[in-house]
């Protein structure tokens, strides 16, 4: 039995200096995504898109390039500095 929920496939979408996020937005969303994150104020040219579940994320990102206004794209992935299988410390 699978546990948690499914949330998509997030990506992370970098901005160019002219970019209007509204318009990355609408394109973004024309290639399927079903949620585009605003720039917010700490990251000021970036964007999160979700995609569905199972999604290829090298032929959306090779898509996503040729779209005004986006300097790059790229799944985000959480990654542990502890390792594949490691464990919290206990406390």
């Amino acid at each position: 039995m699978e546990r948690g929920i499914s949330v998509g496939v997030r990506v992370i979408v970098g901005l160019t200096p002219d970019a209007d996020w509204r318009a990355v937005d609408r394109s973004l969303r024309e290639e399927g995504a079903e949620d585009v994150r605003p720039p917010r104020a700490e990251l000021p040219d970036v964007v999160v898109a979700t995609f569905p579940e199972g999604t290829d994320v090298e032929e959306l990102s090779s898509r996503a390039l040729r779209l005004p206004g986006v300097a790059y794209a790229e799944r985000d992935v959480f990654r542990s500095t502890m390792g594949e299988n490691a464990s919290p410390p206990e406390t």
